[in-house]
């Protein structure tokens, strides 16, 4: 998928065994240098660089295909901070959408966002992110509208209560801090992250 669709940034919301049960597939290695790379069917992953945050950790990944050498470079986002059980805090997700999104943005090429489903952690993310964007634009938010038109493309986002709750809760923090005094703009995250912090 990431070669297909010449992608360029992963967005990874959950951890690869959680409570005891494997959760996704081992696609990339957890060190860098060309000793730690993974073989993936017709690709090789190495890691270039990682860099380990409070929340999440980013890495460089270099996809290789095996049959013609070329390589692509792929920025992979870790979202280490969202609990099998337990509730995850709302700003927290919030930091984790503005740090990403520049990212993919400049990069003209689709986001790829997974969980282990594809509709809980992942439905949960994009929707704040498409609530984010409408907030910044209108000052006003229809989640209901924005859960149900994603629930027509892949039945199941926003998959329980908590994640529900979460993304209104996400929402009325990031609508606090833009109508902090000072904030004349969402458009840049540089100028949103002292606020949250």
């Amino acid at each position: 998928m990431v070669w297909q669709h010449q992608s360029s940034t992963i967005v990874m919301l959950i951890n690869p065994v959680e409570d005891g049960h494997k959760k996704c597939a081992t696609y990339f290695p957890d060190s860098a240098g060309p000793e730690s790379a993974v073989s993936c069917g017709k690709f090789i992953v190495s890691m270039t660089r990682r860099d380990v945050h409070q929340e999440y950790i980013t890495s460089w990944l270099q996809v290789q295909k095996i049959t013609t050498g070329e390589c692509r470079s792929v920025r992979h986002f870790w979202l280490t901070c969202w609990p099998v059980l337990g509730k995850l805090e709302p700003i927290s997700l919030v930091r984790f959408v503005l740090d990403t999104r520049p990212l993919y943005e400049d990069s003209g090429a689709p986001l790829i966002v997974h969980c282990s489903n594809g509709t809980s952690r992942t439905g949960t993310f994009l929707a704040l992110d498409l609530c984010m964007r409408q907030y910044e634009e209108c000052r006003t938010v229809d989640v209901m509208r924005c859960v149900h038109a994603m629930r027509q493309e892949r039945a199941g986002c926003v998959q329980t209560s908590q994640q529900y709750a979460l993304l209104y809760q996400a929402l009325s923090d990031y609508a606090a801090i833009l109508s902090s005094p000072g904030v004349s703009s969402a458009s840049s995250a540089t100028t949103l992250h002292p606020m949250l912090l």
